[in-house]
C-alpha cells in the first residue's frame, strides 16, 4: 500500500494491525491509500478511490465496521466545530449520513483529509 507524503496523516506503516486487515478486505486491485487518520473509535482512510470508516473492532462489526464510499460527486465531507475538545467529520452519501468524531488533537490531520477528499472529488474546482 503506498501514500502520498503528508505531514499530518498517519504513515500507511502506523495504522493499527486490525485497520489494516479490515482495508485489504475492501481495497480494488492497485488502490492506493493517499491518508490515515486516528480518530474516536476508528480510523479515517483516504484512497484515490474511496473515503473509508474502519470503526474500532470492524471484524465484529459486519454491516457497519466498514463503510466506504467512491470519491464522487454524490459524496460530501465536512466538518462541525471543535466544542469541548471534540468536533466531527460528516459524511454524506446517497440520503444518508454518518460522522465521526475527532479529538482536537488530530483535528488538524482530520481536516486535511477532509480538504484531500474534496481536491480528490472536485479537482480544481472551487468550493
Amino acid at each position: 500500500m503506498a501514500q502520498d507524503s503528508n505531514d499530518h496523516s498517519e504513515p500507511v506503516e502506523a495504522i493499527p494491525e486490525a485497520t489494516e486487515l479490515a482495508l485489504q478486505s475492501v481495497l480494488q486491485p492497485a488502490e492506493q491509500i493517499i491518508q490515515v487518520v486516528e480518530v474516536v473509535g476508528c480510523s479515517l482512510v483516504v484512497t484515490d478511490r474511496h473515503l473509508i470508516v474502519v470503526r474500532a473492532g470492524a471484524a465484529h462489526r459486519p454491516r457497519s465496521g466498514v463503510q466506504l464510499w467512491p470519491l464522487d460527486r454524490t459524496l460530501t465531507v465536512h466538518t462541525t466545530p471543535v466544542l469541548h475538545g471534540t468536533g466531527r467529520v460528516v459524511i454524506e452519501h446517497g440520503g444518508r449520513t454518518t460522522s465521526v468524531f475527532v479529538s482536537s488533537a488530530q483535528w488538524a490531520a482530520a481536516e486535511v483529509l477532509v480538504m484531500e477528499t474534496h481536491r480528490r472529488i472536485h479537482g480544481s474546482d472551487p468550493g
